[in-house]
């Protein structure tokens, strides 16, 4: 497994690339946003419009990764989740736990969204 890093409007896109079925791939995409977050980087994209496969140790991984992110006060969205990976998700029982998205572009705006709505609550 490999993932890219790019900036779309001031959200990280992380793009992962082959399986997030192994240990190694795992343990990869746990480390990559653990860091982040220690970094300040708190609204993430994982877009999956290149991963291959998910099994149950790749879908622990992407929860583990989801509460870490939103524990430090930030948020984690899906994109271009196929409909095997989409399968397993639901089939786990989690599809009401991650925003996915189709686009990189819409879930981009969500986060726009989110931040308007906040400063309009605040001011």
């Amino acid at each position: 497994m490999r993932i890219e890093q790019q900036w779309t409007d001031g959200v990280l896109v992380l793009s992962v690339l082959g399986k997030l079925n192994t240990e190694q791939g795992a343990s990869t995409l746990r480390q990559t946003i653990s860091d982040l977050v220690a970094q300040g980087h708190l609204q993430l994209v994982l877009d999956f419009t290149r991963m291959l496969h998910v099994d149950q140790p790749g879908l622990d991984t992407l929860v583990h990764c989801l509460q870490a992110v939103r524990r430090a006060g930030g948020d984690l969205k899906l994109v271009g989740v196929t409909r095997r990976i989409s399968a397993v998700i639901a089939i786990a029982g989690l599809l009401r736990v991650f925003d996915v998205y189709d686009t990189v572009q819409s879930a981009v705006r969500a986060f726009r969204r989110m931040q308007l709505l906040l400063r309009s609550i605040v001011t």
